[in-house]
């Protein structure tokens, strides 16, 4: 699958995207080890630089590449080439890749410019590091661009959020400065309907009066703005005599107030309406403070992000040899290997069980080979228990759910592949010729810890007694019906819960998958 490219793509043929099945590139062109000069004539009248594009199946870099190395122009026609200059320039196009010597190149800055698997001339005067492999070096280079992605993606979000913070401050201003006029509004219009209660019953009379009189609305205010007595006629804007109100205005905005109620009344219920206003400005304050905060965090990380320098990658830590099988160190010290499938099985006894080793197997149809390595040292009963449980652990009597199994331990001497007459044996499969020595009901019992290891948490596997000596921390797992996606989840909780204070940020880090591989059967449950 697709972790990261260099640039994304869709095509008629494949998609470069993230999680897409990587699949190669159709073949154009031909290798630059095979150039030659017929095929060179086929382009006679282009330039060079356009005719090797066109004919070789690398990219412009090495077309560069090529020309630099053979002192040509590309701007030069096929046809102008002497037979000396096309003598160099199939030479250096068939020794491109001749010398294998991957490298990083980098700007003076420590900037990662391009990854090659030769030094390039036409990266000249830039930092070249080498690389033990390609791999290696390619690794490398994306780690870092992926870093560096990362960085610019946060450095994007958090000018989103920046961005959304400020919109939405400013409307949450503009909204303070509009619960503050009405507020004041409001209650200017009930302190006024309070001052001026005898002439608003006034005006209530004069409207009554007017209407029946059959005056129109136009001409009720006329009268009343006659009145020389009544000053709250500064206020009143219109009148609405069929209804019983009057528009008067309160500083830029009218209100209506309605004089079918007294005064009093009236007045109440714009003091009401003041402390409705202010109890939602006091929530908007609280929110604009509260976002104001908001900005400064984000504009401190913004900061601090712009300030962060990609470190450089680490390096992947070597896988030791036995880590292709199931393995833990027993409680005494010793190595203890078991197979992953039939095929591990197979490799494990043929290749890496020497004479001088035990053998271990739980008397179940497919179960794992356990295999001591004892460096000419003799186990004693404590690691060949150990050994008994991991090979119980990791056979069927976990998924079947079994309380204990039988096992047996002999010496390598003892297997072999040639089976009776008329039989035949499968890969991972070994006729045991000779004694067996049994460990009778061994309970099927795993714990899942972890050890330090160049600075870096590593997630290890096996019997409750070997793993509990050897790690920091660790967590008791036995079979159940719990999957093991649900599982892995629940382990490393419970070995953050358990674990000191300075490897708590790592566990936080723990890859699941990783944990998952290591539940027998992809099933079980915590024990601890």
């Amino acid at each position: 699958k697709i972790l990261l490219a260099l640039r994304y793509a869709e095509m008629k043929d494949r998609c470069i995207l993230p999680k897409e099945t990587f699949k190669p590139p159709p073949t154009t062109g031909v290798s630059p080890f095979n150039l030659d000069v017929p095929l060179l004539m086929s382009l006679k009248d282009k330039p060079l630089s356009e005719a090797l594009l066109k004919l070789l199946a690398v990219g412009s870099r090495y077309v560069k590449e090529i020309l630099l190395r053979a002192g040509l122009d590309g701007n030069k026609r096929i046809n102008e080439l002497t037979n000396d200059e096309l003598g160099r320039l199939i030479k250096e196009s068939r020794e491109l890749g001749s010398k294998l010597e991957p490298c990083l190149i980098k700007l003076s800055d420590g900037t990662y410019l391009d990854v090659t698997p030769f030094p390039l001339k036409i990266y000249s005067g830039l930092k070249v590091e080498r690389k033990e492999s390609f791999n290696e070096a390619l690794d490398e280079y994306f780690s870092k661009l992926s870093a560096e992605e990362a960085k610019a993606r946060r450095a994007m979000d958090l000018e989103k959020e920046l961005k959304r913070i400020k919109n939405l401050l400013s409307k949450r201003e503009r909204r303070l400065v509009k619960l503050t006029e009405r507020s004041k509004r409001f209650r200017e219009a009930a302190e006024l309907l309070q001052r001026h209660a005898l002439e608003i019953d006034q005006l209530r009379e004069l409207i009554i009066k007017g209407r029946s009189m059959g005056k129109s609305d136009e001409e009720i205010l006329s009268a009343v703005k006659g009145e020389s007595k009544l000053s709250i006629k500064e206020f009143v804007e219109s009148l609405d005599s069929k209804n019983l109100t009057a528009r008067i205005m309160i500083g830029e905005e009218p209100l209506i107030i309605d004089l079918k109620n007294k005064p009093f009344k009236e007045a109440s219920k714009y003091f009401e309406k003041a402390k409705e206003a202010e109890k939602k400005l006091l929530q908007v304050k609280e929110a604009v403070e509260k976002m104001k905060l908001d900005m400064v965090q984000v504009e401190r990380e913004r900061a601090d992000v712009a300030a962060m320098k990609v470190s450089e990658p680490k390096k992947m830590r070597e896988r030791k040899w036995f880590e292709k099988f199931r393995w833990f160190r027993s409680s005494e010290g010793f190595l203890v290997l078991l197979g992953k499938d039939s095929g591990g099985n197979e490799v494990l006894i043929k290749r890496y069980t020497n004479g001088g080793d035990v053998v271990l197997h739980a008397e179940i149809y497919g179960a794992p080979f356990a295999v001591v390595k004892t460096d000419g040292k003799t186990p004693r009963e404590a690691t060949l228990k150990e050994a008994a449980v991991a090979a119980v652990s990791y056979s069927k009597a976990w998924s079947l759910g079994l309380g204990s199994a039988d096992v047996y331990w002999v010496s390598p001497r003892q297997l072999s592949k040639k089976p009776p007459s008329g039989q035949y044996l499968r890969k991972g499969m070994f006729m045991v010729y000779g004694p067996r020595n049994y460990l009778r009901g061994v309970e099927p019992r795993l714990r899942v810890g972890l050890l330090e290891e160049e600075g870096e948490l590593k997630v290890v596997c096996g019997p409750p007694t070997a793993i509990e000596k050897e790690t920091l921390v660790s967590v008791e797992i036995a079979p159940g019906e719990l999957k093991s996606s649900e599982l892995a989840k629940l382990i490393v909780k419970k070995l953050f819960e358990k674990a000191p204070r300075e490897i708590k940020d790592k566990i936080k880090r723990l890859n699941l998958t990783e944990i998952q591989s290591l539940i027998p059967s992809g099933k079980g449950k915590i024990v601890d």
